[in-house]
């Protein structure tokens, strides 16, 4: 009885996995669907629809991550047509090429088609009634709602440096103050996206490799100090010398190979430990032996004596 019960329990298990894989699984006849829906309840187009959208593609089917999502927001709004359609054509494209993006657009606009249809046919009888207009104000105020969480939902996750939400407040007084268009916002803030994200690149690689050649250096110095500064015949300057001259050969086949930092200054380390014991012994031993000389000197004038 509870092998049979524990049979059951994973055929119900897997068959609700198998569900679960299903009904995420982009089919042109669940991409309508799932458009056909939104398209039923998108009220306040634009953001508001692309709001639903998201819940869609993010949260329920989870076809995009977040990234994802707003890339293709970020095309849509850059190219002319309603956003929410290049939105849904952007999702249907990904999911199962021109033919997902023609099912998605179609399920989206097809109920609004067919009731602006029926509404213009019926709007002499209900353009009058007071109640209509009630009933769009109280829209209008979701929708607002509706578009700043949206907003503030992708800006919190896709803008992750301080200069992307410069650039955004300076979007906005750009649209507010200067009436700029669509286009002019976007192409400005792409530009300059680039610009700055390649000079930060550039200057982060300068960097790396100042302090790559600095550490560099270091450690051949300390090498020379561990391996020939023992006589004294080796100046500092005739090392820095050396070391200019070595170095910029060495950087090329140092950068090639895997950074392992930590363990060549330990190694560095280890080695100048060895030659100060062995120096400090060394010069015990000395000490020791010129004494013995002097002794044995001594005694031997005092034996001529």
């Amino acid at each position: 009885m509870d092998k049979r019960t524990e049979r059951l329990r994973r055929s119900v298990r897997y068959g609700q996995k198998r569900l679960k894989r299903l009904s995420r699984a982009a089919t042109l006849g669940g991409i309508f669907l799932s458009f056909l829906q939104v398209g039923c309840t998108g009220f306040g187009g634009g953001l508001a629809v692309v709001a639903q959208l998201r819940a869609l593609a993010l949260q329920k089917r989870k076809w995009f991550t977040e990234h994802e999502f707003a890339e293709g927001m970020a095309l849509a709004q850059s190219l002319p047509g309603s956003m929410a359609n290049n939105v849904a054509a952007y999702v249907g494209l990904r999911l199962r090429g021109w033919r997902g993006a023609s099912v998605a657009v179609a399920g989206l606009i097809l109920p609004s088609m067919l009731l602006m249809i029926l509404l213009a046919i019926l709007y002499r009888h209900l353009r009058n009634l007071p109640d209509t207009e009630r009933l769009f104000h109280g829209l209008n105020a979701a929708v607002v709602a509706l578009i700043a969480v949206t907003a503030w939902r992708i800006g919190r996750s896709t803008l992750n440096k301080p200069w992307q939400w410069y650039i955004t407040l300076f979007a906005g007084l750009a649209v507010i103050v200067f009436e700029a268009t669509v286009i002019e916002v976007v192409l400005v803030s792409g530009l300059i996206g680039i610009y700055i994200d390649s000079f930060a690149e550039r200057r982060w690689q300068r960097w790396r490799r100042i302090r790559h050649i600095a550490s560099l250096r270091r450690a051949r110095l300390a090498e020379l100090e561990a391996r020939a500064f023992v006589g004294g015949h080796l100046t500092r300057a005739v090392a820095d010398e050396y070391v200019r001259q070595t170095v910029g050969e060495t950087v090329a086949t140092e950068e090639r190979r895997p950074e392992r930092k930590t363990q060549r200054m330990e190694k560095v380390r280890e080695r100048m430990r060895q030659w100060r014991r062995a120096r400090k012994e060394g010069e015990g031993v000395g000490r020791g032996r010129r004494q013995e000389q002097e002794a044995e000197g001594s005694k031997q004038g005092a034996v001529d004596g």
